[in-house]
């Protein structure tokens, strides 16, 4: 929210977070820390295990009953969005890397913005990149894209890459327009 938008509106939409994962023990924690910790009230979390050896499942089953969870072998990290998406029943839909977080209040603002504007199709913003700790690194890549982000160009992502996916949101309906 912005410094006009001072208190959330009324209605929140359901946000879907789909994690797609394989042999994260290193880092997955972090990543469904940031999104459990975000106490969005109309969250619906999935998990899509590639069929991880390295503890992954483990640690999946410490948070048992808190978010969904399969686990089973796929074919890489498009396949394991795909069949998160097949599941998910949320209005705005988003897929969190293993080794990715949000930032206090990601959520809370993605659903805000959605609420405020329901012709919306989509939102992104700007990101972080981090390492396996949740330290910020590649400053010079993130000052690049921010650049571009802040010019609000949309012709100009038709030849740049400046949309950090992890920090964008999309509305159900594209899914079903797009399959």
């Amino acid at each position: 929210m912005n410094k006009f938008e001072t208190s959330p509106p009324t209605f929140l939409p359901w946000i879907t977070v789909i994690t797609p994962s394989y042999n994260q023990a290193d880092t997955i924690r972090l990543t469904i820390e940031s999104v459990l910790g975000q106490n969005y009230p109309n969250l619906e979390y999935i998990i899509i295990d590639g069929g991880s050896t390295d503890g992954t499942l483990e640690i999946l089953k410490q948070y048992d009953g808190r978010f969904r969870w399969f686990s089973e072998k796929d074919k890489g990290q498009s396949d394991a969005i795909n069949k998160g998406l097949k599941i998910s029943t949320g209005d705005i839909l988003t897929f969190l890397n293993s080794d990715d977080i949000y930032e206090p209040g990601a959520l809370l603002k993605v659903g805000a913005f959605f609420s405020r504007h329901p012709e919306a199709k989509w939102v992104t913003g700007k990101c972080s990149i981090i390492d396996h700790e949740g330290r910020k690194i590649s400053s010079l890549i993130t000052w690049y894209k921010n650049i571009w982000f802040n010019l609000k160009l949309s012709r100009i992502l038709f030849v740049l890459n400046f949309v950090s996916q992890p920090a964008t949101f999309l509305h159900k309906e594209i899914t079903h327009q797009i399959g």
